[in-house]
């Protein structure tokens, strides 16, 4: 055995680590992330603030919500690396379909995906949990819908450096939306953030639905500001986000990167 050729195939790995998003976000990025969730959790269990409510009510509802926010994220991102994994993404713009026809299609079937995931895991919650999905009431209809844009814009923006950026974005695909996980407050209210935290939370219509789900689950009662100020957080990301992906988009094909994604 010789350790100078073992220590050349590490070493070279290592070399790769600097250059690769994704090894990055292997070894940093998810495992500070989950920490920076469940040790907030935990933070919000031992202040004993929590009371009688049962926390697999809140970390279920929490769980399922959340989702709608990754798998529309997620799809619409998968949505583009997939045609430039199968090199046809010269093939779509060079047809007459444009770049919002395209948004559009993504969108219409990450909804269809979707809506499979949130069946599927309303069912097996039920039958493993005795949990009704149903039980947030008609306010579960305006929390998914500001989630689902939410994340549609996420894929939508990261879709725009995917595109200026070319391949080295691409792990952005599956590894951004965990940069907005911690300050959502899926499990844990936002008093329990600090307050540098607290002020990014704000800014995130997630947030505000997620606060409201506690507030309804807690109180019984959910305070319309929480929506009012989730769908409008959700407007002004749009108007942001359609700006920022035209203007990504024209610069990769003024630059002639569209092409370069297929190398």
């Amino acid at each position: 055995m010789n350790l100078t050729r073992i220590y050349a195939v590490v070493l070279r790995h290592l070399y790769t680590w600097s250059r690769s998003l994704e090894r990055l976000s292997e070894v940093f990025w998810f495992p500070l992330m989950d920490l920076f969730v469940w040790g907030f959790f935990t933070l919000y269990l031992s202040s004993g603030s929590m009371g009688l409510v049962n926390p697999v009510l809140l970390i279920l509802s929490g769980l399922i919500l959340w989702t709608v926010v990754y798998r529309s994220q997620y799809e619409i991102s998968l949505s583009l690396a997939e045609e430039i994994w199968s090199q046809n993404l010269l093939n779509l713009f060079a047809s007459p379909l444009s770049i919002w026809e395209f948004i559009s299609a993504t969108v219409l079937l990450s909804m269809v995906k979707l809506t499979v995931v949130l069946t599927l895991m309303s069912l097996m919650a039920f039958v493993l949990y005795s949990y009704n999905a149903l039980s947030l009431g008609l306010f579960a209809i305006p929390f998914v819908a500001i989630l689902a844009v939410f994340g549609f814009l996420m894929g939508v923006f990261i879709n725009g450096l995917i595109l200026r950026f070319g391949k080295d974005a691409q792990a952005l695909a599956w590894t951004a939306v965990f940069a907005v996980q911690p300050f959502s407050c899926i499990f844990y209210p936002l008093s329990i953030l600090p307050s540098w935290a607290q002020k990014i939370s704000l800014l995130l219509p997630s947030t505000y639905v997620f606060e409201g789900m506690r507030s309804l689950i807690i109180t019984g009662h959910l305070p319309i500001f929480y929506l009012l100020m989730g769908i409008i957080l959700d407007l002004f990301y749009l108007v942001l986000t359609l700006i920022f992906f035209k203007n990504m988009f024209e610069k990769a094909k003024e630059l002639g990167l569209l092409s370069r994604l297929l190398d």
